[in-house]
C-alpha cells in the first residue's frame, strides 16, 4: 500500500476504538476536525466502537450505513437512533 505525504496511517491502533490509544483526536483537533465520517469492514465492532467514541467526544458522527459491512440491521438501527447521522 502506498501512503501519500499527506495521508494520515494510524499503524498504533491495537483495538476496536480507533481513538484509544492512537494520535486520532490530536489530528483531527489540530486540524480543527468537529465530524468523523465512519465507514470499514466490521460494522458492529470497529466501526460502531469508534463512532461511539467519536460521539462521547463531542464530534458529529456520520455513519455510512452502505459504506460499513457485513450489514447488521439491528446495529445500525442503533446507531443512527442514537449518535449517528
Amino acid at each position: 500500500l502506498d501512503v501519500a505525504s499527506n495521508e494520515v496511517v494510524l499503524d498504533e491502533k491495537t483495538t476496536y476504538d480507533s481513538f484509544y490509544g492512537t494520535r486520532l483526536k490530536s489530528l483531527l483537533d489540530k486540524q480543527n476536525v468537529d465530524t468523523v465520517i465512519i465507514s470499514g469492514v466490521l460494522t458492529q465492532f470497529c466501526c460502531e466502537t469508534t463512532a461511539r467514541s467519536a460521539f462521547v467526544q463531542n464530534y458529529d458522527v456520520i455513519f455510512l450505513s452502505d459504506g460499513t459491512g457485513p450489514p447488521c440491521p439491528s446495529t445500525l438501527e442503533i446507531i443512527s437512533f442514537g449518535f449517528g447521522k
